[in-house]
């Protein structure tokens, strides 16, 4: 502790204060010693599992893989022990044990999936509430932004879920030209389309059914029906054919997205 209070002018208080939840957080609350308390302290278990319940339900209800929260769980359940201890943020200067926090990634979740951000928010709130804490801003804001920055792949989950259109690509002379046009696809779009190929050498609409996409780009005339919109793009006038994909990439994202939304309130009513 001696360079940090050598850098800051801080009272014996202070530092005694400073030194317990350093302690504090790097043993007594490290992942370790958790987990043996998780086998005797009900308490310790009702707020973990609480967490979990949090993240398993939306999850289901947004359509996020399943993965290990235990690390985030963890921190969570940190914070909220740390404000029983000391409920007043000022008092124990968190800017002199950890870095600080980029509050930009959380701003950058509530404005592109507000009713993601909502849900987390509201649900945090009742947790906090549940444990008869006082609910002030600065711990709310803290515990949604350790699970929205530690919940691993999160953002790239949300985003193919509300901001991307699927691409199938098929060409029935070449599998190589097929994979020529899924790169400079890739490289005009970038994450807002993913692409995919069609396997089979013949285009079916018994094997095509198996397939999960938005549009098709073809490099033939398919003699059957399907929903999704055809595109055909050739060399000789390929920025015009883009342009009107692009377009079109624009109008199933905004379609998607408005169907993703209801099906989320939908389950969320239930």
């Amino acid at each position: 502790m001696e360079d940090v209070v050598q850098k800051h002018n801080i009272s014996e208080e202070d530092i005694t204060i400073i030194f317990n939840q350093a302690v504090n957080w790097k043993y007594y609350l490290s992942p370790p010693f958790m987990k043996q308390r998780l086998e005797s302290d009900a308490d310790l278990r009702e707020v973990h599992e609480h967490f979990l319940s949090i993240i398993t339900k939306a999850s289901e209800l947004f359509n996020i893989p399943q993965s290990d929260h235990m690390h985030v769980i963890f921190e969570l359940t940190n914070i909220l022990e740390t404000y029983n201890l000391i409920p007043t943020p000022e008092t124990y200067k968190n800017y002199l044990l950890f870095n600080a926090r980029d509050d930009f990634s959380t701003v950058i979740y509530k404005e592109n999936f507000p009713i993601f951000y909502q849900f987390i928010e509201e649900e945090i709130i009742k947790l906090c509430k549940s444990r008869n804490l006082f609910v002030n801003q600065y711990l709310i804001s803290n515990l949604i932004f350790t699970l929205l920055s530690k919940w691993n792949k999160l953002f790239e989950s949300l985003y193919k879920n509300f901001f991307v259109c699927r691409v199938l690509v098929y060409n029935h002379i070449s599998p190589g030209h097929a994979i020529n046009i899924t790169e400079v696809l890739n490289s005009r779009f970038s994450s807002s389309v993913t692409t995919s190929l069609y396997k089979e050498t013949k285009i079916t609409e018994e094997r095509l059914a198996e397939y999960n996409f938005d549009i098709l780009i073809s490099s033939i005339t398919l003699d059957f029906y399907i929903p999704q919109p055809i595109y055909y793009l050739w060399s000789e006038n390929i920025n015009v054919s883009f342009e009107l994909l692009r377009l079109k990439v624009l109008e199933i994202i905004k379609d998607n997205k408005e169907k993703q939304l209801e099906i989320i309130k939908s389950k969320m009513e239930e």
